[in-house]
C-alpha cells in the first residue's frame, strides 16, 4: 500500500515528447545520413531536394509567425489608442 501512495501526484513533464519540448513533431530530416552515404563524385540531387523541402517548411513557419506578430502589434496599437 505504501508503494502505491508514492506513485500518486503530478508526474514530471517528459522532454522526450517533441511537442512538449518546442520541437517539431516530425522526425528529423535525414540530411546527415544522406550526406554520409554519398561517395565522392556521386549525384547529390536527393540531398538538394531534401534541403529545398526543409527550406520551404521554414519559410512557411516564418511567414506564419510574422503574420501573427503583425496582428498582435496592430491589436496592441488599437488598445493603446493609436490606430495605424
Amino acid at each position: 500500500m505504501a508503494d502505491q501512495a508514492k506513485g500518486k501526484g503530478i508526474a514530471p513533464k517528459k522532454a522526450s515528447n517533441p511537442a512538449d519540448s518546442g520541437q517539431s513533431s516530425r522526425p528529423p530530416l535525414p540530411i546527415r545520413t544522406l550526406l554520409e552515404d554519398k561517395e565522392d563524385g556521386e549525384d547529390y540531387s536527393e540531398v538538394i531536394e531534401v534541403l529545398k523541402q526543409h527550406i520551404k517548411s521554414h519559410k512557411r513557419v516564418i511567414a506564419s509567425q510574422s503574420s501573427n506578430i503583425k496582428t498582435l502589434l496592430l491589436s496592441l496599437n488599437i488598445r493603446m489608442g493609436n490606430p495605424i
